[in-house]
Order: C-alpha cells, then sequence, then structure tokens
C-alpha cells in the first residue's frame, strides 16, 4: 500500500494493542492493517499511491485499504499530517477520523497539498474509559486547491485556507491560518541534541521498549525528555508514572510528564486502561485517586462534587505525585499559583496551602471562562 521513504526518521509499526511494535527500515514496504506511529520530533515520510505523508512529531495513523479504483483510506488516530499529491490532478485520499464522518480529500492541482490535526480532548470530569474519545480537527489547504467530499457535502477551498472539520474547545487566533509546522519541522534546540541518539538506540532488531527504558534513564536530559516524551505514544507509561515522583525533575512536571499523561488518557479508553494500569503498578489502591486527577474537573465536580476541597487537601500529601497532580489541576482550573511548590517541605508549603484552604472555604476555585470543555 506505501513504503517508508525517510532514511533518517524514525516510523514504527504496532497492532492496536501495542503488544507488537517495530522500528520500520527505510523502504520498508507498507501493509494494509498496518498502525503506524511517529514519535516526538521526528517527521518520517511514507508514500501511499499517488501521494506522499508526513507524520509530523507525536502522531499515530493507520492504512486502512485501497478500493477498486486504486483510492487509498487511512485512519488518523492522532497528530498532523502533511498530504501532498504527486503530479497527478484530482488525486483522492479517503480519511477517517474518529467519530467524524467519513470524506474524501480530492487534490484539484497536480501539486495540492494539505494538513491535516487532530486533537483528541476530554470533556471535563468524564471517566476516559467510560467515554468514546473526542476530537478536534483542522483540514488546512497549503498549495492549490483541495475539496473536502463527505456523503453529505462537497466543499472545495484554494490555498491558503484552515477548515475547522470538528471543533476543539481550546481558542486559536488568526494568525495561526497557516501554522509553521505545514512546512518544517518545529524542533528546539533540544530537540536537535536528543535526536541523534535516540535515532541510533532505536533499531529495527532491538525490543523498542527496552531500548526507551534505557534512554528514559540516560545522564543528559535532552535525551532523557525525547524518550520519555516517546514512552507515552507506545503506551509504556511506567517511566513518566515514576518521573511524577521524583524531585530533581520539578522544572520538567508540567511541559512534559503532565502534558503527556493528560494527552495519553484522551485518545481512547484502551489507552487511558493502560496509564491506569501504569498508576496501579506504583501506587495501588491509592492508584485510583491519581488516576482521577488526569481526567480534569467540571464546576459541578469542583463545588457539588466537593472535588476542589479534595485537591486542595492532596497539596499537604506526604507523596509527591499527589501533590504534583492537585497543584497541576488547581492551576489549570484557577491560573493561580500562590506560591506554592509540590517539592517543598510542609514547613515551605504551609502558607501556600492556607491560602488554598480559603479559596476552597469560598468556592472561589472554579474553572476560567477559557478552560477547555465543562461537563457541568
Amino acid at each position: 500500500m506505501g513504503r517508508l521513504l525517510s532514511p533518517d526518521q524514525i516510523l514504527l509499526r504496532t497492532d492496536a494493542a501495542m503488544e507488537e511494535l517495530t522500528r520500520l527500515p527505510t523502504q520498508s514496504p507498507l501493509s494494509v492493517g498496518d498502525r503506524l506511529i511517529s514519535l516526538p520530533a521526528f517527521r518520517p515520510m511514507i508514500s501511499a499511491t499517488s501521494t506522499t505523508m508526513e507524520l509530523e512529531g507525536g502522531s499515530s495513523i493507520e492504512l486502512i485499504g485501497v478500493d477498486n479504483q486504486r483510492v487509498p483510506e487511512i485512519a488518523i488516530h492522532y497528530g498532523r499530517v502533511i498530504i501532498r499529491s504527486l503530479a497527478n490532478p484530482n488525486t483522492r485520499l479517503k480519511l477517517r477520523i474518529g467519530s467524524l464522518q467519513p470524506g474524501t480529500l480530492i487534490f484539484s492541482d497536480p501539486d495540492s497539498a494539505a494538513g491535516i490535526e487532530v486533537r483528541p480532548y476530554l470533556v471535563a470530569g468524564q471517566d476516559p474509559e467510560n467515554t468514546p474519545p473526542t476530537q478536534g480537527v483542522e483540514l488546512y489547504v497549503v498549495k492549490g486547491q483541495v475539496i473536502w467530499e463527505t456523503p453529505d457535502a462537497r466543499q472545495s477551498h484554494p490555498a491558503p485556507a484552515r477548515i475547522t472539520l470538528a471543533a476543539h474547545p481550546f481558542e486559536r487566533s488568526a494568525a495561526d491560518v497557516q501554522p509553521a509546522w505545514l512546512y518544517q519541522s518545529q524542533l528546539s534546540s533540544l530537540d536537535k541534541r536528543g535526536m541523534p541518539e535516540i535515532e541510533q538506540r532505536l533499531t529495527p532488531d532491538r525490543s523498542i521498549m527496552l531500548s526507551l527504558a534505557e534512554l528514559a534513564e540516560h545522564r543528559r536530559w535532552e535525551i532523557r525528555r525525547l524518550a520519555l516524551r516517546g514512552c507515552a505514544h507506545v503506551a509504556y507509561f511506567e517511566p513518566l508514572v515514576k518521573a511524577l515522583r521524583e524531585k530533581e525533575l520539578y522544572n520538567r512536571w508540567y511541559t512534559v510528564f503532565v502534558p503527556e499523561l493528560t494527552a495519553a488518557v484522551a485518545r481512547g479508553p484502551a489507552i487511558a486502561a493502560q496509564v491506569r494500569n501504569a498508576l496501579e503498578k506504583a501506587r495501588g489502591e491509592s492508584a485510583a485517586e491519581l488516576y482521577r486527577m488526569l481526567w480534569g474537573y467540571s464546576r459541578e465536580d469542583l463545588i457539588a462534587g466537593g472535588q476542589a476541597r479534595k485537591l486542595v487537601e492532596y497539596l499537604d500529601d506526604d507523596k509527591l505525585d499527589f501533590r504534583v497532580l492537585s497543584f497541576g489541576n488547581l492551576r489549570e482550573i484557577t491560573g493561580l499559583g500562590m506560591n506554592y511548590r509540590p517539592e517543598d517541605n510542609r514547613l515551605q508549603r504551609k502558607q501556600s496551602v492556607e491560602r488554598w484552604e480559603k479559596k476552597a472555604d469560598a468556592d472561589e476555585i472554579v474553572p476560567r471562562a477559557t478552560t477547555g470543555p465543562d461537563a457541568g
């Protein structure tokens, strides 16, 4: 159905349960049913009939098949994909994206190009194992003219254009009509320094999980960071859960570990269950409380459900990971910090905790207007 074209980019092939996971060598053939994952910072390119597709770091697609007119079909589970037609006008690609109505991209011009961004999210407070995943979906027309066709509609869009196929609760600015990732990788200096070691160590003939586990303990942060982020995309959550209990990583909790865990639980019930399993291995019965803190909170949860008071109580918990997640939620909900630091000792935390307790007593811990989806 296609082939991996990139010589120095990591592309993983797996099954839905993540039980079989291998890195594909360059020029590897791709088959119907393959589930493909690009790790953060990497941007592998594949061919598929009359198109090429680049998977922007931290993305997952599945090759569904090819119909009798040789039109390929893929599913985009999450992430960003840049698609280009190869010299032929009216090239077609069928797309499945979550609960969105299936559609077909038609590249009217021989050199048309488009981008798709799929961002799963949770409705605040809903159990991710009992809730179908919800996605925000954006279609970008980068070059030429692209038609988006569904059983109910057919719309033509000349470049540049941004079309919301499914609204995401987070705001976007008009300046983002054509975000920079459509044209080139957006790599930080840390990414650039860490990528060579990751690329060399993840080989087709060795366990991906084992290699990532070793790299997740690397002495150099730029390598360790990329490996830990990669763990989240192959459903290996134990290293990220462990990192929440490591005081020396305090300045990484809210930029790496918590965002990766909350993004993972939004990808669907099966992945959410694997996050829960990793927490249970680390914390046993008390893992349920940690897991709940990855779901988000509605206004009703916080006030009528008493969750605001519970989050404040966790700020003084003996267990560091409880303090990390509770403060992350409180800061996300209110936009406030109150000079609280999870890594501080109890005496150092005392005044900040008292400030948060006053907020809870006054029912002032409620979602800001700009906070994500609210079930209450």
